[in-house]
This record gives structure tokens, sequence and C-alpha cells, in this order.
């Protein structure tokens, strides 16, 4: 019996466990299942319906065509209220799937004072009528929004009622719902054999038409939208062709693209249809300002911008093209996905490399339908059609060209969905790069793009004159290149070095080359002209610490510990910054998180160059160096693992709002050495395994007014399945490259040294004596005057004038013991015998 107690007490643990992962399990679908599951947003930035502006952008490059749209016209008030549904009587839904959280029923009402519906012969709810200024456009019109959750399976009742105080008119729209299917991938649409929209797709604001085999507006306005998928699917492509026909006029301006991993509107407030838009994967589309700029933006999940917007917009007006759009979960549940745009003229060759393309926001949606989107715009779209992108493989086939090469980099069998690769060409001695073949053209050298499909390249080469290189340099300091040529190969590579006279620092490039990127590649497709710019730096700020003591220099340093968990130490030759496991302590939405130390910082030019004694190498253990304004506005630079790999990366933060600007830069592990080059707007970052060699990770712009900078540690995890894991990111030093610590802790390779000196005669003993000492070891000096002398005193790192006196270690420590004459004019002995002196 006791056997079996203990049997079933061990299946009833095991059954709590299995519960516990199922519920874990469960709370990962809830991200994807809005069926009353998912909490609203709460964040301020997600309950703003608002569209944010256009942050950049270039003048368009074409006529823009402008929809005024038809002249008011003043018809005479009716007799009763009317009630008109645009898409019929009788409407389907769910005979593919389930696209979003709502089925929408829209219309239009005239002669109305109020307006409400009823399901299923359930409570009255009260409607909003037009115009609200967001999704009802036109006067009158409306927007039932029901709950797929609240739908019987099959046939449904809703009621209209319209009223004028004085009469009343009603409308029966029966919805029929197929539940329980799940929409197919891949998927496309037919307007050609079923013009039908609900046999396709559903209509979630706006009045479209099927007509000539397309999709079209009606009549423009605010986010008129059309969906499409699973509220499951996680990554695909969505292709379409689209044809912008003119825009209409709005102080938020127009744009026109796609939304991917959609779940569905939700509510910001009071109000009925609900406005918050900002709960998506990606929103990827050409947008167009009310003054005229235009660019390709991809908004994430919030609703900002995850990439600068792309201003060099190539397409016109009233010409078809094809939108293609992908998302790719990362390899590791959790990591926010990757996004890619790219259009081309209908009818062309669909180009290899992608427009514009992004990593999400943490937090996004995980699965999640199709959107098409037209604001304030008059549009067409064709069939659109949409494939999963699971495990398939590419191939790229390299046709060798005559009098030249080809170089694919990595160069393997077969390439996985969006694995960046780079193909250069490079000419023999006389012939340079005429064009590309096959799955490219133009004369871009190199091709650098993530790969989609199959690829085929070729090259064809032309005679003509070797490119030379000139380089000249502006301010102190020199530029060397690797390979030093008088011609080069066209397409050869070479690498610049700039290299800064003491008290000075790389300023970036200018000629044929931009940026701050130290050491730059450049491909020598042509001659180039490129100057290396220098500038003086501030050695005052930041001042160099290489923590070559035994305590932090407080009144240089602040320790800041957010989560208040996290710990300090200095050992005598390094800093120890200590994050525990478990608990979160990433720098992103939440705010910054990490464990770490900071200095006051004037708002200069500077470098920062740090030493690293410790590895990432657990998933989201994370070391770097931040550089702030404050506590909304700063930046982020460092090194973790993401679980597949050492990944360096930079993030900015402004009013709070992060965005990745260097990312997916793959390292073969842990660097010793990080290095941040500031100089006015202008940031670079790059890495070095012995402090010598350096390999640029790229740069940007941001600007900030700097107040701070230090070094962190900081880890990240999804309890209970991916726990945060401890790290402690061990910092060597931390210079000021322009007034750097020479030499390097002293050279106190096995700890601390204690000299002592000594003023007249005598002997100090210590105990024990030692070449080095260790931080926090007791010394005893023991000071012994000569005959005729006497101890005056300790002076330098100990005082007092004790024959005896204790040190504790705390650093390379500079004694002096003093002995004087001795003052006494007689002395005793046994027998007692007087000597005068």
């Amino acid at each position: 019996m006791k056997y079996l107690r203990i049997l079933l007490f061990t299946l009833t643990v095991l059954m709590a466990l299995s519960a516990t992962l199922l519920s874990s399990s469960a709370q990962a679908i809830t991200q994807v299942d809005p069926a009353g599951l998912i909490p609203p947003p709460t964040d301020p930035e997600m309950l703003d319906p608002d569209k944010p502006p256009l942050l950049g952008g270039a003048p368009y490059p074409f006529p823009i065509i402008i929809d005024e749209g038809a002249a008011p016209v003043s018809p005479e008030a009716p007799a009763a209220p009317a009630i008109t549904v645009w898409y019929g009587n009788t409407q389907n839904f769910g005979q593919w799937g389930t696209p979003q959280e709502w089925i929408n029923i829209l219309g239009n009402v005239t002669g109305a004072t109020t307006l409400s519906y009823t399901l299923n012969n359930g409570p009255e709810q009260t409607l909003s009528i037009g115009p609200d200024g967001k999704r009802l456009q036109n006067a009158g019109d409306f927007n039932i929004e029901l709950a797929y959750t609240e739908l019987n399976d099959g046939a449904n009742t809703v009621l209209i009622k319209a009223g004028d105080g004085a009469t009343q008119a009603t409308q029966v729209v029966t919805v029929n719902y197929d539940a329980g299917n799940e929409w197919p991938l891949p998927y496309s649409t037919n307007w050609t054999s079923q013009p039908n929209i609900q046999a396709w797709a559903q209509v979630v604001d706006g009045q479209w038409a099927v007509s000539g085999g397309t999709l079209n507006t009606v009549t423009p306005g605010y986010d008129r939208l059309v969906t499409f998928g699973s509220m499951n699917w996680t990554d695909y492509e969505v292709e379409v062709p689209v044809t912008i026909h003119s825009l209409s006029p709005s102080s938020q301006g127009s744009g026109v693209g796609m939304i991917v991993r959609w779940l569905g509107h939700y509510s910001t407030g009071d109000g009925q249809p609900v406005d918050g838009w900002r709960r998506l994967g990606a929103l990827a589309w050409a947008r167009w300002t009310s003054s005229g700029n235009a660019a390709f933006e991809i908004r994430g999940n919030g609703g900002q911008d995850i990439i600068e917007p792309d201003d060099d917009i190539v397409f016109e007006l009233g010409v078809p093209y094809m939108f293609k759009l992908s998302v790719q979960a990362s390899t590791f549940s959790g990591n926010a996905a990757t996004y890619r745009f790219k259009y081309w003229p209908a009818g062309e060759t669909e180009p290899a490399a992608w427009n514009i393309s992004a990593t999400g926001n943490p937090g996004e949606p995980a699965s999640g339908s199709v959107v098409l989107v037209a604001h304030h715009a008059n549009v067409s779209w064709g069939n659109a059609t949409v494939r999963p992108i699971g495990n398939t493989t590419y191939s790229i086939n390299v046709q060798p060209p005559a009098n030249g090469s080809i170089t694919v980099t990595p160069d393997k069998e077969t390439y996985t969905y969006g694995e960046t690769v780079t193909i250069r060409a490079q000419g023999l001695n006389g012939y340079n790069l005429a064009g590309w073949t096959g799955s490219f053209s133009g004369v871009n050298n190199p091709i650098v793009f993530d790969i989609t499909k199959d690829i085929t390249v070729g090259a064809t080469f032309a005679a003509g004159p070797p490119p030379k290189l000139n380089l000249s340099v502006n301010g102190q300091g020199e530029v060397s290149a690797a390979p030093q040529k008088n011609n080069y190969l066209n397409g050869e590579l070479v690498t610049l070095t700039p290299e800064p006279a003491l008290g000075f620092i790389f300023a970036g490039w200018s000629g044929d080359l931009s940026g701050a990127d130290n050491p730059a590649v450049i491909v020598m497709s042509s001659t180039k002209n490129i100057t290396a710019n220098f500038i003086s730096a501030n050695a005052d700020s930041p001042i160099s610490d290489d923590f070559n003591a035994c305590a932090l220099d407080t009144g240089l340093w602040t320790f800041v510990n957010p989560v208040g968990d996290g710990t300090y130490s200095v050992n005598g030759t390094q800093l120890l910054l200590n994050v525990p496991a478990n608990v979160s302590h990433n720098i992103w939405t939440e705010g910054n998180r990490s464990v770490r130390v900071m200095q006051p910082t004037q708002n200069v030019d500077f470098e920062i160059v740090t030493k690293f004694e410790s590895f990432v190498t657990q998933r989201y253990q994370m070391q770097g160096i931040l550089v702030e304004q404050d506590s909304q506005n700063f930046l982020r630079f460092e090194v973790h693992n993401d679980g597949a790999g050492v990944k360096l990366y930079a993030a900015r933060f402004l009013g709070g709002s992060p965005r990745a600007v260097i990312a997916d830069v793959s390292l073969a592990g842990t660097p010793a050495y990080l290095r941040v080059t500031r100089v006015g707007t202008l940031w670079s970052f790059s890495y070095s395994n012995d402090g010598e060699t350096w390999v640029a990770g790229g740069s940007f712009t941001f600007s900030m007014t700097v107040t701070k900078s230090g070094v962190f540690g900081a880890n990240h995890g999804t309890p209970p399945l991916r726990p945060a894991p401890a790290h402690t990111a061990i910092v060597d030093y931390f210079f000021n490259s322009a007034a750097p610590i020479v030499p390097e802790d002293g050279n106190t390779l096995e700890g601390f040294s204690l000299t002592v000196n000594k003023v007249g005669q005598g002997t100090v003993t210590i105990s024990p004596d030692k070449p080095t000492y260790t931080c926090g070891e007791m010394v005893t000096l023991t000071a012994v005057p000569a005959e005729g002398w006497s101890f005056l005193g300790w002076t330098g790192d100990i005082g007092g004038a004790n024959l005896t006196q204790q040190l504790t270690v705390s650093g390379n420590h500079n004694i002096t013991a003093t002995f004087t004459p001795g003052d006494a004019q007689y002395r005793i002995s046994l027998p007692l015998v007087i000597y005068i002196k």
C-alpha cells in the first residue's frame, strides 16, 4: 500500500507538470488565437489610432494624380431612414477560414439620427454613423463588427435598425458562418472566375467592387482594407499585382501596400467600429505625404518604422506593378520576424534582390493573415498569391563568363530561405563588367540579396581601362589600402584602413565612399577617388579606466541596477557585472533593465574602445557599450548570442521607442574588443579579436545630446520554456582612444605591487614579503630604526607613528617610512654608569 501511495503521488506530480507545460503551450497559442484569450493592448503607443508621420522621404519624381472625388450633392432629405448594405442581405463567411477576430457588415444609412443592431435576437448594440475621421469615411457609413466567437455555426440573423426620432427602418442581414475551417496555404484569389469578393476574401473597411478581373476601390478613403488568410499563418510570401490610379487629398497623406500577421482591429477607447490597428507583424507600403514627398516604409508592431524609409521610389501612378512581401520567423521562438518587400513592373522578370527589409519588434503577433491596404488612394488589385516559406532550399547556378569570374559568398550547394548572399564579378586584366545576365541585370557590383528562389547568374565583360584608386587624407592621420596597386582588376576587393594620429579619430569617408566603416571594403568597379577624414578628439571625456583597483571608482562611475538583483565587483584588473538567471534584464520596449556602470560624458566627438574578457555562449547573454542622452534616448552597442551563434548588434532608442540599426552580423565567436566612434550625428561600430585588426560592423546617423556612457551586462528569456541565462560581463578596460591608460593595468599580470621607501636610517620588514599581492590581502609592515635613530612615522598609503602597521591591499601601494636621528642626551646601562656627551 505504501508503494501504491508513492506511485499515485508520482503520477499526480507528473500530471501537474504536464498541465503546466500544456498551459505554457496554450499561452503560446494565445498569441495567435484572439478568441478572448489575447488581452487588448494597453501600451500608450498601441492605443494611438493615428498614422505616424512619414519621417524622411523625397519629392515624388513623377506626376501625382489627384482624385478629388465627385462633387458633393445635397439631395432632399428622405421621408424616412433608409439602410443600404453594401455586400448584400445574405453574406457568407468562414468557408475558407477566419482571417481576423471580426466579421464586418458594412453599408450606409441616410436620414437617420440613431443606428443599432441585434445579433440572433440578442441585446441591442448602438452603432456609430460616419464620418468619424477614421474607418467611417463618408456621411452615413457604418461598420458592424461581430466577433466570430459570437456567431453560430450556420445561419445568423443581424437586425439593423435606423431611426430619425419619428420613424424607423429595419434591415435583416443573414450571416452564414462556416466554422472550423483552416485557410489553405498556398492560396490564390481569382477575381476573374468569381467576382464575388466574399468568395475569396473579407472586406474589413470601405466599399470595393470586382470588375475586369481586378479588385477596385469604389470610394477612396481612410484604410480601405481587404483581408484573407488564417490567423495561424506564420511564414509566407504574398505577391499581388497593383495599379495605383490616383491619390485622394488627406492631411495624413496616402499609402498603398500590405499587412502581414494581422489579427484584427482592437479598441482604443469608446466607439464602434474599434480603431486600434497597431497590433500587427508589419505594414509594408508606398507612402506619400500631403506635401508630395514619398518613400517605402515598413512599420512594425506598435506602428513605428522598423527601418529607415527608402526614398528611392521609382514607380509611376497608373502603371501596373508587382508587390511582394514576405514574413519569416526567427529560427528560435520568441525572436521578432524578418520582413522583406520588393516591387517591379508587371510583366518583367522579378528581381532577386529586395528593396527593403527589416527585423520586427518583440511582442509582435506570432502569426496572422494578409491585408491589402489602400489608404486615401484609388487602387486596383489583381489576383493575390500566397505561398509558405518552410524548409525549402534554393540553388545558385553560376554561368562561367568569358574574360572574368564570378564569386558567390557563401559558396554552398544549397541555401535556406532568406539567407544573405553576395555575388561579385571580377574581370581579367583589361576587362570591365559590362552587365549581369540571368536573374540580374545592370552593372552594380557586388550584388547583395536575401535569397528566396533559385538563382541563375552570369556576366559579360568588355575591354576597357583598368580602374585606379586615388586616396587622400583630410586632417591628421593616414589611410592604407590592401592590396596597394597602381591598377586594379575590375571588381577586385580592396580594404581601406584609416589610421588616425594620436589625439585624432576617424570622422568618415567622402568622395566615392560614404559612411564611417573602419576598415571599409570596396569593390573596384570603376576608378575611385576617396578621402579619409580625421578630426581632433576630446581627451577629457569620457575618462579611461582600466579598473586597476580593488574597488570601483564611485567618483567616476555610477552603478545602475534597475531590476534590483544585479551586482558588481572589481578584482584588481577587471570589472565584473553580474546578471542573475531567470529574470529578463533586456534593453527594449520595457526600458533599460541591464546591469551597468555609467560615467558623465561630454557632448563631444569621441571614440570608446572596450575590452571584454567574458564570452556570450548561451541564448541571449549580452554585453556591450551604452551611450545615453536620458532614459528614453540612447544607443545600445553589443554582442549577444541568439542561440544560433554570436551576433553584433546596435539599436537606437528615440523617445523610448527602439529600432535595430545594425543587426544580423554573424561572428565566429565573442570578440574581445568593441569600438564605438561618434562624430556629430554619425556613429560607427566595429570589433576586433586582438585589438589591432578591426572589422567594421556598420555605421548610421542618430542625433543625440550625449550625457553618459558606460558598459553593461544583460540577458533575456521567455520562461518557463526559455528562461533567461545568468551572465557575468567581465570588462578589462573602458578607454577613450584619445587618452588611453599606458601601460594598461600597470603591467601587473599577477597582482599589485607594494613599494616601500625609506628616509633616514632604518629597515622595514614586510610580512608576507612577495613580488605582488591580491585584492584584500593583509600585509604587516614593521619599522626598525637603526642604532641612534628613531622612527618618525609612515606616509603615503598608510599613516601614523606606530612601529607596526597593517595594510589591506587595494591596488598598487607606495609607502614611505621616515627615520630621524635619536634625540637622547644619555643612556643607562647596568651597572649604572653615566656617560656625559
